[in-house]
């Protein structure tokens, strides 16, 4: 998404759609505010001087619902200005970085789909006993705020998951559960890198709707069938990255491969 580059300096930003209509679009404010904070996080200066003498330039490079970033060179003070504009304030650049990779995530939902296959029909009697809390997807007053809790969201999943795989037995083709043990096992291999990623999500807040959730999963890999519950637990963690993935793409950072 963002790379850092230190050619000499480059035209002004340079976009299809006029400025204005850009600094309305609270995705474009989101993505200046992440690209600071990531230059903030590296330690390169970047401050409001017209020096154009060894700055750092920033390179953006996306197509987005209709609207086409064409190599777009963003100077550092630029970046300032923009954030005034949309008016994020500073300490949004002074806080600590903390977002999860895109492309882990991404990729954990493609193994954990192709785990198995559609959710079973004698599993739907149990709809009633496991219902993931939706509602804990609130929306937030500002697209900051709503691309971390966001982050929480798909964090706490994904560890309430685990948490769940590590106290029971994942029984391959028994109890009807035809799994692939080996996505299955790469899955949980990524979900291991994105939880050590999310670790500063740790304690962003609480929800008593998720844990009742997860004591409801275990209640059925206990007293009912073992099968759906893991069935159950699968279905709600691809909703959980799928509406992440599609509706808050912007929220998480997508490193382009060397």
């Amino acid at each position: 998404m963002a790379t850092v580059s230190h050619h000499t300096p480059a035209a002004p930003i340079n976009i299809t759609a006029p400025v204005t209509e850009l600094l309305l679009d609270p995705e474009v404010c989101t993505e200046v505010a992440q690209v600071a904070a990531h230059l903030k996080h590296l330690g390169l200066p970047w401050t409001t001087s017209t020096d154009s003498q060894n700055q750092n330039h920033i390179d953006f490079r996306e197509t987005r619902s209709g609207t086409m970033w064409h190599r777009s060179v963003v100077q550092p003070s630029v970046l300032f200005i923009i954030l005034q504009l949309c008016g994020l304030p500073m300490s949004v650049v002074n806080s600590p970085v903390c977002s999860l990779q895109g492309i882990l995530l991404e990729s954990s939902h493609h193994l954990l789909r192709d785990v198995g296959g559609p959710f079973p029909v004698p599993c739907v009697q149990y709809n009633a006993n496991i219902s993931f809390p939706k509602s804990v997807l609130r929306a937030a007053t500002d697209n900051l705020s709503e691309c971390r809790q966001v982050s929480w969201l798909v964090f706490e999943s994904l560890q309430g998951a685990w948490n769940v795989f590590e106290d029971y037995n994942v029984t391959f083709g028994e109890d009807g559960l035809n799994w692939n043990e080996v996505n299955f096992d790469n899955f949980q291999n990524l979900q291991y890198q994105v939880l050590e990623d999310g670790s500063c999500l740790s304690g962003f807040r609480s929800s008593h709707l998720l844990s009742l959730y997860f004591d409801d999963v275990r209640t059925v890999l206990q007293q009912g069938s073992a099968a759906c519950g893991w069935e159950a637990l699968r279905r709600d963690l691809l909703w959980v990255l799928k509406i992440a993935l599609q509706k808050y793409h912007t929220c998480f950072t997508w490193r382009q491969a060397k």
